[in-house]
């Protein structure tokens, strides 16, 4: 059995972890569908995480003589930080009760 969210407990309020332990575990179980109803963000995020982290076949884009570089740390910080404050914002809106975990 799972503790429940303190947060949740104390407050009311799904923070942006409610359901993403249960949302890891339908993906690893192959449910994405069911993933998406426990945590929207987890089901999202973790597949796009790792995709993220993957490097492509072929050569280095040394090797092509490109210099294009991905953002820095500071903007993905920053864009995550933003994400996952306007998720927990909707979730516990009216609009966004869909996104609440089931």
């Amino acid at each position: 059995m799972l503790s429940p969210c303190i947060i949740y407990t104390e407050t009311g309020h799904y923070c942006p972890g409610c359901g993403g332990l249960r949302a890891v575990y339908d993906l690893l179980h192959g449910a994405p569908v069911r993933a998406w109803h426990n945590n929207a963000l987890v089901a999202l995020g973790l597949p796009a995480a790792l995709l993220g982290t993957l490097k492509p076949p072929g050569r280095h884009s040394r090797q092509l003589g490109c210099h294009a570089r991905g953002p820095s740390a500071l903007v993905v910080g920053i864009t995550v930080l933003v994400v996952i404050t306007l998720y927990s914002l909707l979730r516990n809106s009216t609009l966004g009760a869909g996104l609440r975990p089931t």
